[in-house]
């Protein structure tokens, strides 16, 4: 006859009459729950400091934009190839510049670098970008980093898209949507 550890035979253990002091059982469940904890921490970990670490390639520092204000470069997203030249960024600082002022319609991607669906989007953009090259400004402004602007547009969804006319707002599409979407509201604002 075998005989477990705690002195229950193989046939109590297979017939589920195996009592085990709570505080033993507990005692395994939390270390099981540690042991994942650290496992996916670790994980986790891993994949944001292979995200973030900082560029050190001068070529994907900085691209100047064609048509964007003097701060608008373009910078890439963590896991996607470099975003186009074509797409620069803006900030609070030069929003009113870059946008409100320019002499031609600008579509702002309102993004953040944690959020899964603006990188899903960042082809997309590109794409856009290179379509309407010369009647169409693409800028991206991070909502993080530049929290005034987020708010006086009341950016409460990313990615959030809009367009701007003549230094007004003339279209506005929250989330990643069908580039057939974002194309109608640029048709729409560009004619």
């Amino acid at each position: 006859m075998l005989v477990g550890p705690s002195g229950a035979t193989g046939q109590q253990i297979r017939q589920g009459r195996l009592h085990r002091p709570p505080a033993q059982v507990a005692m395994k469940e939390l270390l099981l729950v540690f042991l994942l904890a650290l496992v996916v921490g670790s994980i986790i970990n891993g994949c944001l400091r292979n995200t973030q670490e900082p560029a050190t390639d001068p070529d994907r520092q900085a691209s100047a934009s064609q048509g964007a204000g003097h701060n608008a470069t373009s910078r890439e997203l963590p896991g996607l190839k470099p975003v186009a030249a074509l797409v620069g960024d803006t900030s609070d600082t030069d929003f009113a510049h870059d946008v409100l002022s320019s002499g031609q319609p600008v579509l702002v991607d309102f993004w953040a670098d944690w959020c899964g669906p603006c990188k899903e989007m960042a082809p997309v953009i590109n794409e856009l970008a290179s379509q309407y090259q010369g009647r169409l400004t693409v800028l991206r402004l991070d909502v993080d980093d530049n929290p005034a602007t987020s708010g006086r547009y009341e950016v409460m969804g990313i990615p959030t898209f809009a367009i701007f006319k003549e230094g007004r707002l003339a279209a506005r599409i929250t989330g990643a949507v069908p580039k057939e979407q974002l194309v109608s509201a640029v048709e729409r604002c560009l004619n």
